[in-house]
């Protein structure tokens, strides 16, 4: 493992420098990981080399891969004030032997081998989160990401849309950037999630920390305000996936227990006067049904919305059902300013 930097990223001197720690390691078979990398931990097995001095101790089931340390970095200080645990981490730094591949076919490996079932019994799924700058052998990529996305979900977050990124990842670890229509195509083809910034990065890391794989396309939203339940229907059909068809008897239900101005269909419109004990009724009988398998729950904060109350309901009954259900804020910018601490 070489944490150490200049090589190849530096220029030509760097680049011959790499060229005989490849040589090295090739004629005596050992399995480099870096040059210009953070290391790789563990936290239930306690198995720690990464330099940084940041690491969540939380046990979880997330795994990343990260080509850059700076970015597990951030990752490391996201986690910790998130509560959010890892089962394994590997910066790659620069890629001279090992590169994702390898840690991909690892993962693959131990997720069907009997002693890694018991040891991560208690988590159904193993999401692989993925910072990299360039992908080193694109056919074998896709073809490991196939196969593990079919199972556990893959999110990546790779730069290099414009030139200048280009150039910056050039100097950053060597990497030379594709043409990025071509490496959107192979990501859709083998089931994995471009996320276009950090901040969708760390969402997805959370959603899938935190909750299971939807085991159907159907989505159900409940919504205080009808604007951003319309242009969720729109994301959730432009995803491929499918807003829930509710029976008669659950539309005649939801009419009982919603004001008559509600929409009863998908989205169901709470109305903006709904309290947390509104949204508990409507979620009640979607969930009963079984006519979704996640729940999207959109607020947008009114003088009367009972935010902290709602969430915690919504954790609750999600933990009843045992349902995928997303919560998001939908803050204008004067809630924002009273509610910030919320």
């Amino acid at each position: 493992m070489v944490i150490s930097a200049g090589f190849k990223e530096i220029g030509e001197d760097g680049l011959a420098l790499e060229k005989k720690l490849e040589e090295i390691s090739k004629k005596y078979d050992i399995n480099l990981l870096g040059p210009n990398c953070l290391g790789v931990c563990k936290p239930r097995s306690k198995f720690k080399t990464q330099l940084s001095q940041k690491l969540s101790n939380t046990q979880g089931n997330l795994r990343f891969i990260s080509q850059s340390g700076a970015i597990a970095a951030s990752i490391f200080d996201w986690a910790d004030s998130n509560s959010i645990g890892f089962s394994e981490f590997v910066t790659l730094g620069n890629k001279t032997i090992l590169n994702e591949n390898h840690i991909l076919e690892y993962f693959l490996s131990k997720s069907s081998s009997v002693t890694s079932l018991i040891e991560d019994a208690a988590e159904k799924v193993q999401p692989i989160g993925m910072y990299l700058e360039s992908i080193s052998d694109g056919l074998t990529f896709i073809d490991l990401a196939k196969k593990i996305s079919s199972k556990d979900p893959i999110f990546i977050l790779k730069p290099g849309k414009t030139k200048e990124a280009a150039s910056a990842m050039q100097s950053h670890t060597g990497a030379i950037a594709g043409a990025d229509d071509v490496l959107e195509a192979a990501l859709e083809q083998s089931g994995v999630l471009r996320c276009n910034t950090l901040e969708d990065f760390f969402d997805l890391a959370k959603a899938f920390s935190w909750e299971n794989v939807p085991q159907s396309p159907r989505v159900a939203v409940v919504s205080n305000a009808g604007g951003p339940a319309v242009i969720s229907a729109d994301s959730i059909s432009n995803n491929g996936l499918s807003l829930a068809e509710f029976d008669e008897q659950t539309k005649k239900r939801l009419s009982e227990v919603l004001p008559r101005s509600a929409s009863i269909y998908d989205p169901v419109d709470v109305i903006g006067d709904a309290l947390a004990d509104r949204y508990a009724a409507a979620m009640e009988i979607i969930l009963k049904t079984g006519s979704c398998d996640s729940l999207l729950v959109i607020l947008t904060p009114q003088i009367v919305t009972q935010v902290e109350k709602t969430a915690e309901t919504i954790g609750r009954i999600s933990r009843k059902y045992k349902k995928t259900d997303i919560l998001f804020f939908h803050r204008r910018q004067s809630c924002f300013r009273r509610r910030k601490n919320t």
